[in-house]
């Protein structure tokens, strides 16, 4: 019975980390309780584009680095490591998964799925801005209507109810 219930119910895209699973960069979880409550009225899904990408738990931490005008996931220690490639193909091995879903959660100022938290880096290390992980950046190109919240501002009620409300009506495109 609790199967059929999962195929009624809308589905929200989870950043992994944030329903504990332990795939963040340091190999720990990020629980969230109130995300992780509405499975009781959605399907979670969790999605988590490091480790979808290939990467390894635990792993190198990588920062969004601006270059002549186009982003990068380097490496903090090692900016020969560079990660972008992997990040961005992870969305194309993901789409039909994402048409599926109604909404998406995300991991504030992630490299992959920040949205519009993520801290910008120069090649020298030096902070320039604030973006959009390369993952979230993604989604939001080629899903524009989708609903997309990350954790803090799920935090604030009034922020997570208008997602809820723009959840419930979006149309899914599977």
């Amino acid at each position: 019975m609790k199967a059929e219930n999962c195929k009624h119910k809308l589905k929200i895209g989870v950043s992994g980390c944030l329903l504990g699973h332990l795939v963040r960069y340091d190999g720990r979880g990020k629980l969230h309780p109130a995300i992780s409550q509405l499975s009781s009225e959605f399907e979670l899904i969790p999605l988590c584009p490091e480790v979808g990408a290939g990467m390894a738990v635990p792993r190198p931490s990588v920062q969004l680095v601006e270059l002549e005008g186009s982003l990068f996931a380097l490496g903090v220690e090692n900016r020969e490591l560079d990660v972008t490639r992997q990040l961005e193909s992870y969305l194309q091995s993901q789409i039909n998964i994402i048409k599926t879903l109604s909404g998406l959660i995300l991991k504030a100022r992630s490299p992959s799925c920040g949205t519009g938290s993520t801290p910008l880096f120069d090649n020298n290390g030096e902070e320039i801005g604030h973006g959009s992980g390369l993952f979230s950046r993604d989604i939001q190109k080629q899903f524009p209507a989708l609903p997309i919240i990350d954790e803090e501002t799920f935090d604030d009620p009034l922020l997570s109810d208008r997602f809820l409300h723009h959840v419930k009506r979006y149309q899914t495109q599977d």
